[in-house]
């Protein structure tokens, strides 16, 4: 799991859930590890907590805390800050960030997202003027979500209506 942010925190968690039920179905000995770059979980921490250490106990090894390092995709193995971890099948999510070509631009200020003011999704970057960022991209802090990239898009349209009428964006 990456390092937060990312897009739709309690998917990761959704999916580890989802293949241990399959493997579980299945029967055997199965064993889903998650390697997870952050300090625990990130979203509904009790739900997978117990999801975790009862529904699926024995099936998921949760590790928190883990950073990858490299992936060896003929191998099968994921080498960490920690240890190197084999896998019959090896799902990498990589860290997430603005585009690249946000980053070329000079968008994020050579960060991993590019800074807005959260009243307009404006650029807070003076070399940007009327440029707006919304959705994965923007640098506010709030859930990379499709709902919330829809509410920031209707933000965003309200300050681009105003700015082309001569009015001040609205701050609530």
């Amino acid at each position: 799991i990456p390092e937060k942010p990312y897009r739709c925190p309690p998917g990761p968690y959704e999916r580890a859930c989802l293949v241990a039920d399959i493997l579980q179905r299945r029967g055997g000995n199965p064993r889903v590890i998650v390697l997870d770059a952050n300090d625990g979980i990130q979203a509904e921490k009790e739900t997978f907590t117990r999801a975790f250490n009862e529904l699926y106990a024995g099936i998921v090894d949760y590790r928190p805390g883990v950073r990858i390092e490299a992936v060896d995709s003929v191998g099968r193995y994921v080498y960490t800050d920690k240890e190197a971890v084999h896998g019959d099948v090896v799902n990498v999510i990589p860290r997430h960030g603005a585009p690249a070509l946000l980053v070329r631009s000079g968008l994020t200020d050579s960060g991993r997202w590019a800074p807005v003011n959260p009243a307009t999704y404006g650029s807070s970057m003076e070399a940007f003027p009327g440029v707006h960022v919304i959705g994965d991209a923007q640098g506010t802090g709030k859930p990379k979500s499709g709902h919330m990239a829809n509410a920031m898009a209707k933000v965003c349209d309200d300050a681009i209506v105003r700015r082309a009428n001569g009015n001040e964006a609205s701050i609530w």
